[in-house]
């Protein structure tokens, strides 16, 4: 019987190991910073571009860039693209 309490409570520290060393690597890559992500700036990036292309480039969207979220992307370095970034981002 001691065997198998001993096993056991090995397996359950190394399992809280584990899992804790998941838990804290998962904090550190994830960004708790005040203002937009990267990432949703960038959705926002490709919604604008693809909006835009379906008038062929010859219409803005029908919404502002400022006035869609997330705002303030510059504070992350995107901002509204232009004809030229627009083609590169839908290749």
């Amino acid at each position: 019987m001691k065997a198998i309490a001993v096993h056991a409570i090995f397996v359950v520290s190394i399992i809280l190991i584990f899992l804790f060393f998941v838990t804290a690597i998962f904090f550190r890559y994830m960004d708790f910073k005040e203002g937009p992500s990267e990432f949703s700036c960038k959705v926002k990036q490709f919604s604008y571009c693809s909006d835009w292309k379906r008038t062929d480039y010859s219409d803005y969207p029908d919404w502002s860039w400022e006035e869609k979220e997330p705002e303030n992307c510059d504070l992350v370095g995107i901002a509204k693209p232009t004809y030229e970034q627009c083609e590169n981002i839908l290749l």
